[in-house]
């Protein structure tokens, strides 16, 4: 069994780049330091550090252990932390990062202030939500799920023992950056767009909404990876005509999300399809998500009740099935009173 004494001692180390800073703010010798880490080499059977005139460094092997090991104390931490207060004072939330939650959450707690709620709340991929509440570490967690792709909805519910309860119906959105893309137009028009779209980038036909002016924009057949296919046949003031997408466009996407997955999406109401969207960047966080659609040229898919402040965006459609918001319990097990509340609560502003 791995000591946790020993693992803060390596992160202090590894933070510090040196025994004797790391013995300075742990408040201990850098003998002790020096026993630990030369204790946790001993037992892992690895180099942790390699040894320089000034300081040390981080082998391969270290660099490694430390992401583990972080996590693992940040997880001690928590049990620490969350032990320390009566259970029922405290509500474990995993859930699909998006403003809309953290929006609703705030509100709720503030409508319970004087309950003293004790909240941990984490931003995780669909597939570490369904991991955290069926081992126990967080009491409910919620996520988008495709029926699309049911089959294998389903097995990973099995896998994990869990019941997942539907609160909506979500429609897809596509979401484009205010600027042009580099070398091929300016960004005048993009922002404030009724469609949330590149004006400057796109053709729409006369008498759409977008008003942008006329462009042969139409991809040829066979066209690259992840460019959309055009339809340019809709009438000249067709109430359903949408705006032609640019060309090229590259993703950005919380975590390789479920939206991300579909590889097929049609915007809604014209021919137009988009195959096989390429993702190039991945974060967890909603501010770096926001930061590249108001300052880049990258796209993004979403959902249409999370994605406010993106702006209005273009409706999508999947090839088949339904997407759904909900969140996932532990198969045979009751909610916590607190996460029965909060997804009560959630329930009834849907149905607002």
């Amino acid at each position: 069994m791995l000591d946790l004494k020993q693992l803060q001692y390596f992160i202090a180390s590894a933070d510090m780049h040196s025994f004797s800073e790391a013995a300075r703010v742990l408040y201990t010798t850098q003998s002790n330091v020096s026993k630990a880490v030369a204790g946790l080499e001993s037992r892992l059977s690895v180099k942790l550090f390699t040894r320089r005139s000034h300081g040390i460094d981080l082998t391969e092997d270290g660099k490694r252990l430390y992401e583990q090991a972080a996590a693992l104390l940040y997880e001690a931490d928590q049990i620490e932390q969350s032990m320390s207060h009566p259970r029922e004072t405290w509500l474990h939330i995993s859930m699909n990062p998006n403003p809309w939650f953290a929006r609703k959450f705030v509100a709720f707690y503030n409508e319970h202030y004087d309950a003293r709620l004790h909240c941990h709340i984490r931003n995780a991929s669909t597939e570490e939500i369904l991991q955290r509440v069926g081992s126990g570490r967080d009491d409910v967690g919620f996520i988008s799920a495709f029926l699309s792709s049911h089959d294998n909805f389903q097995y990973r519910l099995e896998r994990y023992q869990l019941d997942f309860v539907k609160i909506s119906s979500v429609k897809g959105k596509l979401f484009l950056g205010t600027q042009a893309i580099p070398g091929k137009s300016s960004p005048a028009g993009a922002a404030g767009s009724l469609t949330g779209t590149r004006a400057t980038d796109m053709a729409a036909p006369a008498g759409s909404l977008t008003g942008a002016p006329q462009a042969d924009t139409a991809a040829p057949a066979g066209s690259p990876t992840g460019t959309p296919q055009a339809d340019t046949t809709a009438p000249a003031g067709s109430a359903k005509a949408q705006p032609l997408l640019p060309q090229d466009l590259r993703f950005v996407q919380i975590y390789q999300d479920e939206y991300i997955k579909q590889k097929s999406w049609l915007v809604e109401g014209t021919g137009q399809q988009l195959q096989d969207p390429e993702v190039y960047i991945i974060t967890n966080s909603d501010y770096i998500l926001h930061e590249f659609l108001h300052h880049s040229a990258m796209a993004n898919i979403g959902g249409d009740l999370f994605s406010g402040h993106l702006g209005a965006g273009i409706p999508l459609d999947t090839a088949s099935g339904e997407i759904v918001y909900g969140y996932v319990k532990r198969r045979g097990e009751d909610l916590i009173p607190w996460a029965r509340e909060f997804t009560a609560y959630l329930g009834r502003d849907f149905q607002q």
